[in-house]
């Protein structure tokens, strides 16, 4: 079976024996014929296969090694074999998946599907990346709230969406591209238990990096502090060779043309009316 997405204007087509049913979040992702595409095998055996290269680190549930032309990654499911991807260093056209037939039915389901065929990895090589934040759109520009878990990025768009009519197209994850034409933010068919996930890209104006406060209190983050952040917040965990170098590359390029804050923030309009008289000022809305 394949299935055809397209997701931050890339288009992924994805192989497999069978799919999990429960793909609700990526139906609006679907696309036929997609062109330029990310074609990801994924195969189910008795066993995993043994990993390529020599170890590099492990985060969490990923391990990863490397020979200097191919990646494993191996992202375990508990104590268990999980699944493993190869993929090229330098070439993001094509990877396989590999899964057990115990796991692939919990690691294919397209709540975790992202994350076990290495997408971050695969699309960090076409100039995009995976953000943790809340995504809004107000007045056809694209605003991220990014912090971590529990901070109150949900919080802050959920009142952009109350006081100001914004749109809130992913409460968890929003992916950012990089190019010719601009930096924009896309909606992904992923956004952990948040429930909100919208096909929809707009124009990048700001990143909002997030902090609970009893006054409200905006300062524009110097180029090191955002980056620094930016890599505190994103989905890579920089255990491949040069993932760390190509991702600090690319947030140089985006921070050419974005800007980023720091918002110490109350849970209430306040927030709302102080961010955006600042965005306001600096011409971002």
């Amino acid at each position: 079976m394949i299935r055809e997405y397209e997701i931050c204007r890339i288009g992924v087509s994805i192989s497999a024996p069978y799919f999990p049913e429960g793909n609700s979040d990526w139906v609006a992702f679907e696309k036929s014929n997609v062109s330029d595409s990310v074609k990801i095998e994924c195969r189910i055996a008795d066993t995993l296969p043994d990993p390529i290269g020599n170890f590099c680190g492990e985060i969490q549930d990923a391990r990863v090694y490397s020979d200097g032309v191919t990646v494993s990654r191996e992202i375990r499911m508990g104590t268990e074999d999980g699944a493993l991807t190869f993929y090229s260093i330098n070439n993001s056209d094509s990877s396989v998946s590999h899964f057990t037939h115990k796991s692939f039915g919990i690691m294919a389901d397209y709540r975790f599907m992202w994350n076990s065929i290495c997408l971050p990895q695969l699309f960090l090589r076409r100039n995009v990346f995976f953000l943790h934040a809340s995504y809004i759109v107000v007045n056809g520009k694209a605003i991220i709230f990014s912090a971590p878990c529990g901070t109150g990025k949900s919080t802050q768009a959920a009142l952009w969406e109350k006081y100001r009519g914004a749109v809130t197209v992913n409460g968890d994850k929003v992916g950012i591209s990089v190019g010719k034409d601009g930096v924009f933010a896309h909606g992904v068919p992923f956004c952990g238990t948040s429930g909100i996930c919208k096909n929809i890209s707009a124009p990048l104006g700001a990143i909002i990096f997030i902090a609970q406060a009893h006054e409200n209190k905006i300062n524009k983050a110097d180029a090191a502090d955002s980056i620094q952040m930016l890599l505190k917040n994103t989905y890579l965990d920089f255990l491949a060779p040069d993932e760390q170098l190509r991702f600090v590359d690319l947030a140089i390029a985006m921070l050419e043309k974005v800007p980023v804050y720091s918002l110490g923030c109350t849970p209430d309009e306040r927030a709302v009316a102080a961010l955006e008289t600042k965005l306001i000022a600096e011409g971002v809305m």
